[in-house]
């Protein structure tokens, strides 16, 4: 009875382990071709959309005068952050870009933008 508890129990803790390990592997694959620098695009109102991503963190993320925020980049983008009124989400769609949509914190209309590398500071994000 004890044998077979400790090998149900292996067993477990093995997949658990392994699940975790594959997961992992999967968010840092996708975040890890990221392009550290700053990124710049626009929205679907014409608005600048600007920020900076070094280490799977983006920062400054600016639509137009507003500066929203920051975001940790986390399975290929981040869902939305709020910040000073304002919330943000945005997704990986390349090495060197992302998208996403903003909208004003008491709203449900969401306006869409998107963002390629400006400038290369060196190396990827992780």
């Amino acid at each position: 009875m004890r044998r077979s508890l400790f090998t149900a129990t292996l067993v477990l803790a093995i997949s658990v382990l392994g699940f975790t390990v594959a997961a992992e592997a999967g968010t840092s694959s996708r975040t890890s071709t990221v392009q550290a620098g700053r990124y710049a695009g626009v929205d679907r109102q014409g608005h600048n959309v600007r920020f900076f991503v070094s280490h799977g963190h983006v920062s400054n993320f600016t639509v137009g005068r507003h500066h929203i925020g920051d975001a940790q980049i986390d399975h290929g983008g981040w869902v939305d952050v709020c910040h000073h009124g304002f919330c943000f989400n945005g997704s990986v769609t390349g090495s060197a870009q992302f998208h996403g949509s903003w909208r004003v914190n008491s709203s449900s209309h969401h306006t869409g933008w998107h963002a390629n590398l400006q400038h290369h500071s060196g190396g990827v994000t992780h």
